[in-house]
């Protein structure tokens, strides 16, 4: 995949997130993830680097299934 550009990383985490139920925050350099839940937003994760980020959403809100053990 081509390296993008960090505006675009961001635009793309932060909506990814937002379509799955997930909030992104930015604080001091770092770029934090949550779940949105009714009563109170789940902290998930963070992590500095934009490009790590975006794939760290795309990860949670797109988890891999674990196949069936017969």
């Amino acid at each position: 995949m081509a390296q993008q550009t960090p505006i675009r990383a961001i635009k793309e985490a932060r909506k990814m997130a937002d379509e799955h139920g997930m909030l992104v925050i930015e604080k001091a350099g770092r770029f934090l993830l949550y779940r949105k839940l009714p009563h109170r937003n789940v902290y998930i994760g963070f992590r500095s680097d934009i490009e790590a980020f975006r794939r760290f959403v795309e990860a949670c809100a797109y988890p891999k299934q674990k196949e069936a053990r017969h």
